[in-house]
């Protein structure tokens, strides 16, 4: 069997890397503890700019820690 090319290693790594944080902002948010999960969802998209589901939950985060304007902007450069 073929070795995988380190690419394709590294791409499955940093996508765990990124799954560990959104699982860690998830779990933050649902303690309340709306700073933590504000921080995890940007480790997440830092990694994973696409990621969906980060993107929705930091925008939910940070409306309901009263950061209007960057909801806002976070809606608009992903809409």
């Amino acid at each position: 069997m073929a070795k995988q090319p380190a690419t394709t290693d590294r791409r499955t790594e940093i996508a765990q890397r990124a799954k560990s944080f959104f699982d860690e902002a998830v779990e933050a948010q649902n303690d309340g503890d709306l700073a933590g999960a504000i921080a995890g969802y940007n480790k997440t998209l830092s990694l994973a700019p696409g990621y969906v589901s980060a993107l929705n939950n930091l925008g939910v985060a940070l409306r309901k820690d009263r950061k209007l304007d960057a909801a806002i902007a976070l809606q608009n450069r992903h809409c």
